[in-house]
């Protein structure tokens, strides 16, 4: 209405149509007869942008999702992973990168479009309202995989038509009411099928791990096309815009960088939410299960990174990232809170017998691993734990799994047979079933230390107080009063005591092992060092070796105890009655010579010839001290050769039997000579006798010297002698007189026995 010169029309495809006047221009503006034409011009002017920004922006964002929707979730991971992993090189041809492919007809299209808002004057309007449409639909995705009931075709009706509301500034009354009606839908589906937080938290874990794949996997394809879309508005917009158009608008509105970063923002922040109603649940996961979902978390940050280095500059960026670094040590700290009450719970239940099952075999393997593992970090030889981390973080999907290649190389060997022993490079030992629980528990630890390399002091900590609770509780089963009810055993017997030593023994070679995996991590760690109540290495090696020392107290004190029942035995028995052939010894004997050969067999079966020789030296040396007192302290004095004869026989049998035995050294000989140099009362008697006949004899002589200078004298003291050496009884005359005074004293009891 104002007019136009001809020169500055700006249309040169339509200028053609209009005819050149040589009549100056009147402003026609202000007639009174044209306002209301000039309202309902303005009016389908502003409809017809609307409408065309609604159709632009309707264009790109098909275009987005019919490229995201189709692709596949296994090719989105592959190619995320594929990018950010940078340790060994991928078929860059087999990955999907069709997010960079834009058919030539959506070119031609877009452009028509930025050309004619740009004519209309709404192209600023038009980026924005599509830069609003991003958010919107990156938030759809994230709902997409939720677990709701009926969520596929409804809801995306639902999603469309609550965009598209918002999207329009002119929304009709029929669309705001049939966003209502859906609303209300929605909240009766809801109130039927529970609330969203209650349907995460029963899926199980491998669920939710599949549903956090394919939100990542959807997420990175759509932010991965926006790129492209960003690319090609600019260029488009650059191209088509005149210079003097150029100047009339800010070109930087007409970049959705901002609108890319704000989604990835916002879908992180989404994300947290979604992954904290599941932190408790994720906390009890297994290592399996966490760390794929960590790997999956990592490489989508990865991702985000690439597409927006500086995404994280914010606190919103940075919300995903924070939380999977803090979730790590929570984790951690849930499995080892999980790990000490199964051992408790195991430790319970624990019968204290050798374990020689099938189970054995795979558990020689991942000790093997740990073991190799430990030699490769002190000598950089051996098993560098890239298969623990290759079978935990690699999520590429190339059907050639490192899992399936570990089950293959135990289904090959089906010929090898099953050990008996656990083995430890050249040492063996036998194990109870707990052992099998720790080797596999101790194991993740090592390998989540591989995985987690900044955690590794926490790991470390936790390991260390895993072996404290386990050099307890071991403890508590054996050693402390009750074990018999809290082992659910009815004795603690020696080969009970003779396996926990043996598993005393295994651990404190395995924890030395295991030192050398953390001891770089106890280098750098010098305050952990410094603090008395933390626990080291050295000081759970001590601990083991205290707990062997107390177990084999144990073993010698019931040895002590049993030998004391048969020092009771010995004083209880009746000495004077033979023993009967074809028994070689009397009953105590016999049972303790038998009770000493198993004891014996037992310990030389589960412990080393070393360790079996000092705790039988330790038992024979209470033999010597008890069956000497016993023998020579509370009997009372044998009565005569036969008493002692036989005591020395029940010797003989100790000494033939036990002689070969390992600690034996003299107990057997020093037994036997205190024994046979033990006087009895025949013997006692016979020296007092002895003594006296020594005695008349010196009288006699002394009398028969004086005789010669005084007969009278010597008569006297004749007389005196008969009357001592009279007899008070015909008991002891003949006693007397069978005494043969005149012989000496082995005669006499050569012609007694005779």
């Amino acid at each position: 209405m104002k007019g136009v010169e001809y020169e500055d029309y700006p249309d040169l495809d339509t200028i053609s149509q209009y005819p050149r006047f040589n009549h100056p221009l009147v402003n026609i503006k202000n007639l009174p007869a044209l306002r209301n034409g000039r309202r309902i011009l303005s009016e389908l002017k502003d409809s017809c942008s609307r409408g065309y920004i609604d159709e632009f922006s309707a264009l790109l964002i098909e275009n987005l999702r019919s490229h995201y929707r189709p692709v596949s979730t296994r090719d989105a991971v592959n190619r995320m992973y594929a990018t950010s992993d940078r340790s060994r090189k991928y078929d860059q041809d087999s990955l999907n990168k069709s997010y960079m492919m834009i058919f030539p007809e959506i070119k031609d299209a877009l452009r028509s479009f930025i050309q004619n808002l740009t004519k209309s004057g709404c192209l600023v309007e038009a980026f924005a309202r599509y830069q609003d449409n991003i958010i919107t639909e990156v938030k759809a995705i994230i709902r997409h995989d939720l677990p709701m009931e009926g969520n596929s075709d409804l809801n995306n009706t639902l999603l469309v038509a609550t965009v598209d509301s918002q999207g329009s500034s002119n929304t009709s009354e029929g669309e705001t009411t049939l966003v209502k009606e859906n609303k209300n839908i929605t909240g009766d589906m809801d109130a039927k099928r529970g609330t969203l937080s209650g349907n995460i938290k029963t899926l199980s874990d491998s669920a939710f791990c599949d549903m956090m794949k394919s939100i990542f996997a959807h997420l990175s394809e759509c932010l991965r096309r926006l790129t492209i879309h960003q690319k090609l508005l600019l260029d488009l917009s650059l191209t088509s815009l005149s210079t003097e158009q150029s100047q009339n608008i800010d070109v930087m509105s007409l970049d959705i960088t901002a609108a890319i970063n704000k989604a990835i923002e916002i879908t992180q922040v989404r994300l947290v939410k979604v992954l904290n109603v599941r932190s408790e649940q994720l906390g009890d996961s297994s290592i399996k299960d966490y760390v794929k979902l960590f790997s999956l978390s990592s490489t989508y940050l990865s991702e985000c990174e690439s597409i927006n280095p500086g995404f994280n500059a914010s606190d919103a960026g940075r919300s995903l990232n924070e939380w999977v670094k803090n979730h790590v040590g929570y984790y951690l700290h849930r499995f080892h809170s999980n790990s000490v009450k199964a051992l408790a719970n195991i430790c319970d239940k624990e019968k204290w017998r050798e374990y020689t099952d099938g189970e054995l075999l795979i558990t020689q393997q991942t000790l093997d691993k740990i073991i190799s593992y430990s030699d490769f970090v002190k000598t950089g030889e051996g098993f560098d734990g890239t298969e623990w981390t290759k079978s935990l973080l690699d999520i590429y999907e190339d059907g050639n799994l490192w899992s399936s290649k570990e089950i293959d190389t135990t289904e090959n060997n089906p010929s090898t047979e099953p050990p008996t022993k656990i083995r430890i490079k050249s040492e063996t030992f036998f194990i109870p079933h707990l052992i099998i629980r720790v080797i596999n528990t101790t194991g993740d630890y090592v390998m989540l230390s591989k995985i987690f390399g900044t955690k590794a002091s926490n790991i470390k900590q936790n390991l260390l107080t895993y072996f404290k609770v386990l050099n307890s509780r071991v403890s508590l089963a054996i050693l402390n009063a009750g074990a018999t009810r809290t082992a659910g055993l009815k004795h603690i017997t020696t080969k009970h005591l003779a396996l926990c030593i043996q598993t005393v023994d295994f651990l404190s070679v395995y924890c030395s092992n295991i030192q050398e995996i953390f001891r770089s991590v106890s280098d750098t760690n010098e305050l952990s060092q410094d603090a008395p109540e933390q626990p080291t290495f050295n000081t759970a090696l001590n601990h083991f070796k205290d707990h062997k020392s107390e177990l084999t107290t144990k073993l010698v004190s019931i040895m002590h105890d049993r030998t004391l029942s048969h020092c009771s035995a010995i004083k209880e028995t009746d000495l004077s009655k033979h023993v009967s052939p074809p028994q070689q010894c009397r009953k105590y004997m016999e049972t303790l010579v038998k009770e000493t050969l198993t004891v014996s067999k037992v310990i030389g079966k589960y412990l080393s010839p070393t360790d079996c020789s000092l705790i039988m030296s330790r038992i024979f040396d209470n033999y010597k001290k008890l069956l000497v007192n016993c023998y020579c302290a509370e009997l009372p004095q044998l009565k005569d050769f036969n008493e002692k004869h036989s005591l020395l026989k029940d010797i003989d049998f100790f000494r033939v039997k036990l002689g070969e035995v390992d600690g034996y050294g003299n107990s057997g000989q020093v037994i036997w000579e205190n024994v046979n140099s033990l006087p009895t009362v025949e013997d006692t008697a016979m020296e007092e006798r002895m003594r006296l006949n020594i005695e008349n004899e010196r009288s006699s002589s002394v009398i028969e010297e004086d005789g010669n200078q005084n007969p009278i004298e010597r008569k006297d003291e004749a007389d005196s002698s008969r009357i001592k050496l009279e007899p008070d009884n015909p008991r002891q005359s003949s006693e007397a007189e069978n005494s043969h005074g005149d012989l000496p004293g082995d005669e006499v009891r050569d012609r007694k026995e005779k």
